[in-house]
């Protein structure tokens, strides 16, 4: 596939990526795709929506494959992954009941008003985005075999996404044998670790590495998004439980693992928001402390886990990356990773 073509190697690192043309070439792609909708005011919402970003999985793309894969073939491959992450992102947006997404910007179902009607229409629109995603694979200049190996891996995908989000909103009934800190990581962060997965799933495909190494490659991807996940929760907590539903995070998992430890009061809040999948605003305050008074514990716990997720990104030999794969890590234990926007375009 790559015959003929400039397969010059780039250095491509965390830190230029954010100003790198490769990452302007995905930006352009994803806003070029999404300007096939053929009603302005949703057009121009839609790009929006998209207007910000890390873009962290098609660089993890470009980490991997710099030097392998045809710059072309990258970009489209990378504004695949990223239309399939904002559909994720609208999806999760409505469920949770967001209005506001990175302090800037109103969630697509908040721009309808209505918050059913509206949420009907996110919906609709989140799924715009997944055929998008499935149009730009299908126009990859790459054999069919390997096209339809990552349709195959995205339609699992989509799967793990929706049955993550119910075990997220704590839909889905966990067994009582199993652990609240068990229960999160193998069903209610499938959806990130199945999205940070999909970079590396695909370059096992696209670099023909043998079933082993795609299996390996599917266990590093799954554990960084879980390690992802993890520092995400603590920001949550950083900033603040809000009143709205309520998500199983890791962190919540750990208090229910640890319920019979805390007072009679704390015990019956926690169990309450459970079972209710909501935090009532009079609770606020309530919540916010028992995360606060158990912020220690939290840390350490989280600390363990990354440590052992950590353990389990060992790249086949030969695959480049693991350097910023290993930054990734290390930055997103950072208030300022979370809080970072990319400066928006003006005309």
């Amino acid at each position: 596939m790559n015959e003929g073509l400039n397969l010059e190697k780039k250095t491509i690192t965390l830190e230029g990526w954010y100003s790198s043309p490769e990452k302007k070439s995905v930006d352009e792609k994803v806003a070029n795709k999404i300007k096939q909708f053929p009603e302005g005011k949703i057009r121009d919402m839609l790009l929006q929506r998209t207007s910000v970003g890390k873009r962290i999985r098609p660089f993890l793309l470009y980490a991997m494959n710099n030097g392998k894969i045809d710059a072309e073939t990258l970009s489209s491959i990378g504004s695949a992954i990223e239309l399939t992450h904002q559909a994720s992102l609208i999806f999760d947006d409505t469920i949770d009941e967001h209005y506001v997404r990175e302090g800037c910007r109103e969630s697509i179902h908040a721009l309808f008003g209505n918050r059913v009607e509206g949420a009907g229409i996110a919906d609709h629109l989140a799924e715009y985005f997944l055929s998008l995603n499935e149009q730009s694979i299908y126009e990859l200049e790459l054999p069919d075999a390997k096209k339809m190996q990552i349709m195959r891996q995205l339609t699992e995908m989509k799967q793990q996404m929706v049955t993550a989000q119910l075990a997220d909103k704590l839909i889905l009934e966990k067994p009582q044998q199993t652990s609240w800190t068990q229960w999160c990581l193998a069903q209610s962060y499938k959806k990130t670790s199945g999205l940070m997965a999909f970079p590396f799933i695909i370059t096992g495909i696209v670099q023909d590495l043998n079933p082993e190494e795609r299996a390996k490659f599917k266990e590093c991807g799954s554990a960084l998004g879980q390690i992802y996940q993890l520092y995400d929760d603590l920001e949550d907590i950083r900033v603040g439980i809000q009143a709205g539903p309520i998500s199983l995070s890791y962190p919540l998992a750990i208090l229910l693992d640890n319920i019979q430890g805390l007072g009679a009061d704390e015990q019956t809040l926690l169990r309450k928001i459970t079972e209710q999948r909501k935090v009532l605003p009079l609770d606020v305050e309530k919540v916010n402390k028992i995360f606060h008074d158990n912020i220690d514990t939290i840390n350490e716990k989280i600390k363990q886990e990354t440590e052992r997720l950590t353990a389990l990104i060992s790249l086949p030999q030969g695959i480049q990356g693991k350097e910023e794969i290993e930054k990734i890590i290390k930055s997103a234990n950072n208030e300022s990773y979370w809080a970072y926007k990319v400066p928006r375009k003006t005309n």
